[in-house]
């Protein structure tokens, strides 16, 4: 319990930092304290050969990721003398530091990694994974792309937001679901974040999160493993509910986060005359949200209480939490789409 409490502590540090450094050898000395932590916060006691696996895979994948920033940044150190973030890259320079991100966010060039690691942990310690190793990496991102128009980071981000939406659609593995939604959304980050401002860029990632973090919690409160085979929420509708109203958003249909989250990246696209991005991003966004309607009519037609039950009591008087929680995230979504705009144009 204290081992966990300290890597704990010693991971929302290492994050903290990189925040607030500019050199490039702490930031990578950061970047590897994160993953130093969550290797050790991954493992289970008494793990089984399956977890062991997808904690070493992350560990490797993070390691080779490390490697490449570190030689980037060395050899523009030996080039121009300089260590800061900001300045003048060359050409290598910048494309090893980019290519070490993409590797570190699981974007590009093999994504798969990312789905395996995912499908090995439990869905508690997927928050780890999915969220918290993003934060450094994402920031990183976007302080170099910022402003840059290349067609290479906008063919990266179609790439995996396509991806990511076209293996979802046959998933009904929840962590599977989880890792390739965020391989999509990750696609559309990279493509939108060097046109937003950094404000923005927090919003829409802080609405990320909240629909990420309410699929995560719901599945591994209710231990769900797949969809299709929730048996511990047969008469539990607020589970059912939540669970439907967190895959809705994730695929970005109004009201809810998730919509508005899109909606203001699409701004970001827009303002640039990228209008045959937005057509792509559409299209995956699309083929994201039939295959979350799918589930959602399918856990929903398969949980239905028995006809014989009071619908009125199991649907309704027993969806209080179900209908905060809907509330919340449709208040977050409205919160977005109503002043996010306002606070861009008074900030700007």
């Amino acid at each position: 319990m204290y081992i966990q409490l300290f890597f704990n502590l010693f991971l929302g540090s290492s994050v903290f930092f990189i925040f607030l450094t500019s050199n490039w050898l702490l930031l990578w000395v950061w970047l590897e304290c994160v993953t130093l932590s969550l290797v050790i916060l991954l493992q289970r006691l008494n793990s089984g050969p399956r977890n062991v696996e997808a904690v070493s895979k992350y560990f490797v994948l993070q390691a080779v990721a490390g490697v490449i920033i570190l030689f980037g940044v060395l050899l523009r150190w030996g080039g121009s003398g300089v260590l800061f973030v900001w300045g003048d890259y060359s050409f290598l320079c910048y494309g090893l530091i980019l290519f070490g991100l993409l590797v570190k966010l699981a974007v590009f060039p093999n994504p798969f990694w990312f789905v395996d690691v995912v499908s090995g942990l439990s869905l508690g310690r997927s928050v780890y994974v999915v969220v918290v190793s993003k934060l450094g990496p994402l920031y990183l991102y976007f302080t170099l792309s910022e402003g840059a128009q290349s067609i290479g980071l906008l063919l990266i981000g179609l790439f995996s937001a396509f991806l990511g939406s076209a293996l979802g659609t046959n998933q009904f593995s929840v962590r599977k679901i989880v890792a390739l939604s965020s391989i999509a959304n990750l696609g559309w980050f990279i493509v939108c974040l060097p046109f937003l401002g950094g404000h923005l860029g927090v919003i829409c990632f802080v609405g990320y999160i909240v629909s990420i973090l309410v699929l995560l919690w719901v599945t591994s409160f209710y231990c769900y493993d797949y969809l299709l085979k929730g048996g511990h929420v047969y008469y539990n509708s607020s589970g059912i509910i939540l669970l439907i109203v967190s895959l809705l958003s994730l695929g970005g249909l109004p009201p809810f986060v998730g919509f508005f989250v899109k909606w203001q990246l699409f701004q970001g696209l827009v303002s640039a005359n990228l209008f045959w991005v937005c057509g792509v991003l559409i299209a995956s966004s699309l083929l994201s949200l039939y295959f979350y309607l799918n589930i959602s009519f399918s856990c929903w037609s398969l949980n239905w209480v028995d006809s014989r039950s009071s619908v009125l009591y199991y649907h309704v008087v027993g969806s209080v939490k179900a209908v905060l929680w809907v509330c919340l995230l449709v208040f977050f979504g409205l919160i977005g789409g109503f002043f996010i705009g306002p606070v861009d144009s008074l900030l700007g």
